[in-house]
């Protein structure tokens, strides 16, 4: 997170789909489609998520496993928050 308006999104469903988009200039921008992942546990287990943020080269994981990877340099730096629901 840059600030409210600028920061990377990473999103699980409980039906197995991640997502990676950005809300940059008060606009959200997808940077990777909904795709399915055998590594997301179901709703009511737990999922432990994990960004490796390497230059502009975001790493995506489930569980301990890799689910996706997506180039982006928008967000040189930042912080890191958490909202879950």
């Amino acid at each position: 997170i840059v600030d409210t308006d600028n920061f990377y999104a990473y999103f699980i469903s409980g039906n197995g789909y991640w997502n990676l988009s950005k809300f940059e200039d008060g606009q959200w921008i997808t940077l990777s489609d909904w795709a399915a992942a055998d590594a997301i546990a179901p709703v009511g287990e737990v999922n432990r998520l994990g960004v490796l943020a390497d230059g502009d080269l975001l790493t995506l994981f489930v569980n301990g496993e890799q689910v996706g990877q997506v180039t982006d340099p928008t967000f040189a730096d930042g912080a890191i928050a958490l909202l879950a629901g």
